[in-house]
């Protein structure tokens, strides 16, 4: 399984000392989850706020896998800015495709 799409942040939960389970909503393949090694670094945690729009890249050997996740963050900001009026036309497109 590869995917290679926008989503929306929907939940964070820590596994293990450092890597942290994602599930994001995507507009085609709806809620994916996902395992982002280093997912409690000072550099990524600011990322993995639900309700960020992330640009995500799900890698696994099987789709019963749990799949890699890397995410790049699109936009942030507290989830009624983001959801309500968001700032980049490329959200406002996503946004309408999915919800």
């Amino acid at each position: 399984m590869h995917l290679n799409t926008t989503a929306i942040l929907l939940s964070v939960r820590a596994h293990g000392e450092h890597g942290a389970i994602v599930r994001a909503l995507t507009e085609h393949a709806g809620v994916q989850p996902g395992y982002v090694r280093g997912g409690r670094s000072r550099a990524i945690r600011p990322v993995l706020q639900p309700g960020n729009l992330i640009r995500g890249d799900w890698r696994a050997r099987t789709d019963t896998q749990l799949a890699a996740l890397t995410v790049e963050l699109v936009e942030s900001g507290p989830p009624a800015q983001v959801l309500g009026a968001p700032e980049h036309a490329r959200t406002r497109s996503f946004l309408a495709k999915v919800l």
